[in-house]
């Protein structure tokens, strides 16, 4: 008997074809494919902000604007070279199209310790931040809409912004690539100082 297994044993070792079950016999489970979440990159934890509840959003100047979180941690920002506010004020509403990337605007993602605040509108600085990576958008579509506060005061904010940018990619020092499919923001604030 002890013959008869091992020949047995021997003869299916090359065995590709499946044999029938005998009575009684349950079928093995298949085991289920191991499934890998990759994890999410540091810039693309920056353009997650855009889907997060818990954001702080600052606007200011002409024109600047910040999303970041609690923790100071992450900043996504987009910054506009020009006097578009001040032309809404003087002249009447204003609209542009920018293809990225462009020389007058910047939209950044920005990683790290304690990096908000030196994005933030805000010119007294209390921390001391260690920038850990950056990323600049190569690609997308930013639309700019503003429109004067005709009844602001000399002390206030004279011009509110919408901002769209769509199909953005941003890419890292190190070659890294996020995409940003949409970033949509209304009613800001600009054309004041922080101060």
């Amino acid at each position: 008997m002890r013959f008869v297994s091992m020949l047995l044993a021997v003869g299916l070792a090359g065995c590709e074809e499946e044999l029938p079950l005998g009575p009684g016999s349950v079928p093995a489970a298949p085991s289920p494919p191991t499934v890998t979440t990759p994890a999410v990159s540091e810039l693309g934890a920056v353009l997650a902000l855009v889907d997060e509840s818990d954001v702080q959003l600052e606007s200011c100047s002409d024109m600047h604007v910040v999303l970041y979180d609690t923790e100071h941690s992450r900043v996504l920002f987009v910054s506009i070279a020009g006097d578009l506010a001040a032309l809404a004020r003087d002249e009447g509403d204003q609209s542009v199209t920018f293809t990225l990337p462009h020389p007058d605007v910047t939209a950044r993602a920005v990683w790290g310790d304690d990096v908000a605040e030196q994005y933030t509108c805000t010119d007294v600085f209390t921390r001391d931040p260690v920038e850990l990576g950056r990323a600049d958008a190569t690609a997308g579509t930013l639309v700019v809409s503003v429109v004067s506060e005709p009844d602001a005061k000399p002390s206030e904010p004279f011009a509110r912004l919408d901002l769209e940018l769509t199909d953005g990619v941003f890419e890292s020092d190190g070659g890294d690539m996020e995409s940003l499919p949409l970033l949509s923001l209304a009613g800001l604030f600009v054309g004041w100082l922080p101060g």
